[in-house]
């Protein structure tokens, strides 16, 4: 069987990276045709059952829950688990621990939140640990309580004051504020690190095989206590083919066929990606090179979230190591029967990389890329000659300024929740507008969605207009200023502006209202023969105003006024314009209950077609030589040509 696992390790990591089933299918059947004509029977048949297995493991369960356990403590929500499927309860109920059976009563909604085309998304980690359903309580039902070793570890530290070792080992209360922090501890790097320095202290007084076993032991038993997190079970499944698989190829290709079998959604993440891809890589590399993991890790974060920091990927290993560190000795701090406040400390440590200057690789590397990414660096892997290098560093010049390389004008309404924010591209430029930021008191949208959004885009600067001074309009502009080059900001009206050859109009510039919602700037501008118009928050009365002033307006998108509240989008402006798209930018389950149902049925009424962030996600117009192409993040797509 030597050699031959490759090829099914290979057809499973291609069918993991594609998160619909149904495409899924589409990408195993083109594996077995493939394979069909270039494997013999024996490979071909091994193959084609590992596939159908894949797809079985990854057929969407979907169950309902009414109890489970609680297998995880965060910020103001817990993890529960029954059977397959796992349910995020959002609640602040002190008195429920882990491994708690508890009674869930309120209604399950589908998992939903941000997503803004493909970046690294809330929904895409969701899928990954089988949580299906999200809800809201106040209290639970215990029904049973739990004991476990873990459980005792988490109410010793808390009740000591030892919340960081609670972070460290069990993420409880831990959100990360950082994508490279995060990209250390989901990619199991902590764990990995533990487990070389057991096999190091055991090796100093066994012999190999001695030490591999009782290696093997020892994580087993702490996997055990922490209830087998997934960077345990890939430890461990690491150690076990190690014990019994001699032949190289053969042992990394098994652990990734067990890996993507144990959680088929899971393919697609750094946790998966990150430790089989090296390994991988490592295959076809006659000497570890360090630059080579560098490159790799480089190639992934430009994937995920689209930027890198070049330093920060110099320093994979030296992160990679504090991060161990943090985790052994919150492991040994566990024990301690005394309060050991060391949280600044770690956090001290864990936050030496975010400090570094930034060197940015900017443009989200799609999967395409990534894989010629991956082929480049085998290449060199195997044939040692530099113009693969040469290669590599091409792609990811031409990935950084793939702003310069877009023919299109893009228009983009992103999903940041309850508020507005719209970024316009125009062809062939690094440049962007933000028409409004968006704003949230309870997440910072500027650092979490619009800034890594500008970066994947491969923009280097953007000018911000600002409708309005409420806060869900203009709130992340200061974050936004802090962490990208903001060259200009709009706050008055202006007829006119002409921003990297664009002409933007401001109807009713030489109108001012009393009440803040109706003095607005809007905006108007015009791609090819497609009109877009921003009417900001002003209510019906505006809008009449507005016809009356401009009634010859061309208009073929309309961003519907105050997220579709029923104090606009009149039969005044829909008579008169008669628009084709509408979009409304709006939270889901928001407490105004946007967007109206009689703003909808009246969109309705008329024929337009509705774009709504809080059902589709992020939404985008792209214009190219009399066509416009619509498509959101849900996957949904349509062309229009115009009336």
């Amino acid at each position: 069987m030597s050699g031959r696992w490759i090829y099914v390790a290979i057809s499973l990591i291609a069918i993991g990276c594609t998160g619909n089933f149904f495409c899924r299918i589409l990408i195993a059947l083109g594996f077995a045709l493939f394979y069909r004509h270039e494997l013999d029977r024996i490979s071909w048949k091994v193959n084609a059952v590992f596939m159908l297995v894949m797809l079985i493991l990854s057929a969407p369960v979907n169950l309902k829950m009414s109890e489970g356990r609680v297998v995880a403590l965060r910020n103001g929500y817990q993890i529960i688990r029954n059977g397959l499927t796992c349910a995020m309860i959002y609640s602040n109920d002190s008195e429920v621990s882990l491994d708690d059976i508890v009674r869930i009563d309120c209604e399950l909604e589908k998992i939903d939140g941000y997503d803004n085309f493909e970046l690294s998304t809330f929904a895409l980690w969701a899928k990954g640990q089988q949580i299906c359903w999200q809800g809201s309580i106040r209290k639970y039902e215990v029904i049973d309580r739990g004991i476990s070793l873990r459980r005792l570890m988490y109410e010793h530290n808390r009740d000591n004051g030892n919340g960081w070792i609670n972070q460290l080992l069990l993420a409880s209360g831990m959100e990360s504020d950082s994508d490279y922090r995060y990209f250390f501890t989901a990619s199991g790097m902590h764990v990995s690190f533990l487990a070389a320095l057991i096999r190091r202290l055991y090796g100093r007084r066994n012999y190999p095989l001695q030490t591999l076993v009782k290696t093997i032991r020892t994580m087993a038993f702490i996997g055990l206590v922490f209830r087998f997190p997934y960077g345990y079970v890939r430890v461990l499944i690491n150690l076990v083919t190690e014990l019994f698989i001699d032949d190289d190829r053969d042992r990394v290709s098994l652990r990734a066929i067990l890996l993507a079998l144990y959680r088929p959604y899971y393919v697609r993440s750094i946790a998966y990606l990150i430790p089989t891809g090296l390994a991988m890589i490592g295959l076809f590399c006659e000497k570890r090179s360090p630059l080579v993991s560098k490159l790799f890790v480089t190639a992934l974060q430009l994937h995920f979230y689209g930027y890198c920091n070049i330093l920060n990927s110099l320093f994979f290993s030296l992160g990679r190591t504090v991060s161990g560190i943090s985790y052994c000795l919150a492991l040994m701090g566990s024990f301690l029967p005394v309060k050991a406040d060391l949280s600044e400390g770690i956090s001290g440590i864990l936050s030496l990389m975010d400090r570094l200057p930034q060197f940015c690789l900017n443009g989200r590397l799609p999967l395409v890329g990534l894989a010629l990414a991956c082929k480049l660096l085998t290449d060199y892997c195997l044939k040692q000659e530099n113009r693969y290098f040469l290669m590599l560093a091409l792609l990811f010049v031409l990935n950084h300024y793939q702003s310069v390389l877009n023919p299109f004008y893009c228009v983009e309404f992103l999903d940041i929740g309850q508020g507005d924010c719209s970024l316009v591209t125009v062809p062939f430029s690094t440049k962007g507008i933000l028409i409004d930021t968006g704003g949230n008191v309870y997440k910072d949208v500027g650092s979490d969605i619009v800034v890594p959004f500008l970066r994947s885009k491969g923009l280097t600067e953007v000018e911000v207009i600002i409708s309005h001074g409420d806060y869900d309009h203009c709130g992340a502009l200061a974050s936004i200023g802090r962490q990208f080059r903001v060259s200009e900001v709009y706050w008055n009206k202006e007829k006119e502006r002409d921003i990297d050859g664009l002409k933007l109009l401001s109807p009713l510039y030489d109108r001012h209202y009393e009440e803040v919602n109706d003095d607005s700037q809007l905006t108007y501008f015009r791609i090819d023969r497609f009109g877009f118009l921003y009417l900001g928050d002003i209510s019906e009365p505006i809008e009449e105003d507005l016809v009356n002033s401009y009634q010859n307006l061309d208009v073929s998108v309309v961003k519907i006024a105050h997220h579709g509240s029923r104090t606009a989008t009149g039969d005044a402006l829909l008579s008169h314009y008669r628009v084709p798209f509408a979009v409304i930018s709006a939270g889901r389950n928001n407490r105004f209950d946007h967007p109206h149902q009689e703003v909808v049925e009246r969109l309705r009424n008329y024929g337009v077609n509705i774009l709504c962030t809080s059902w589709q996600h992020a939404i985008r117009f792209r214009i190219f030589h009399g066509f416009m192409i619509y498509s959101d993040a849900d996957g949904s797509i349509g062309l229009y040509t115009g009336r």
